[in-house]
């Protein structure tokens, strides 16, 4: 599927569109902060499954090594409402020796704004040894290869 993006959102090398749905508001008639992170969590998984398909394998479970999320977070800029199309954007933020940081923002078509910023530090991760490992230099480039322009 082809999203038109906004100007806002671009240099982002991946982008997802997301329906805001009644089930989403919580009693303050806004989107609960919770869905603020399944929002950016499909679109972290996206990302990551366009970047390392082989994660995103059933068979993902049988590997030695893979990611893991260490910490998430958002910040709330405007709040979200029922109805509205939104568009989480993901970009590589910063890439370390054993990890790197995904960087998001959620922008809102009614509102025409960015509603929403988060990130995520994602770890390389050997589940054999139960620790952190080092990124091969095959998935370093291509972190960097799509970090936000």
């Amino acid at each position: 599927m082809v999203i038109k993006v906004p100007q806002q959102l671009n240099g982002y090398p991946f982008s997802i569109p997301e329906t805001v749905v009644w089930g989403d508001m919580d009693a303050m008639n806004h989107v609960n902060n919770a869905r603020y992170f399944r929002y950016l969590e499909t679109a972290r998984i996206g990302f990551i499954g366009q970047l390392f398909p082989h994660f995103g394998q059933p068979n993902a479970s049988d590997l030695k090594e893979g990611l893991a999320l260490a910490e998430a977070r958002c910040r709330f800029k405007v709040p979200l409402t029922y109805p509205d199309e939104i568009i989480i954007a993901s970009a590589v933020k910063e890439v370390e020796e054993s990890h790197f940081i995904v960087q998001h923002e959620i922008y809102s078509e009614k509102l025409d704004c960015i509603a929403a910023e988060g990130d995520a530090r994602m770890v390389y991760y050997d589940f054999v040894e139960q620790r952190k490992a080092v990124f091969p230099d095959e998935l370093v480039k291509r972190l960097k290869d799509n970090m936000r322009t």
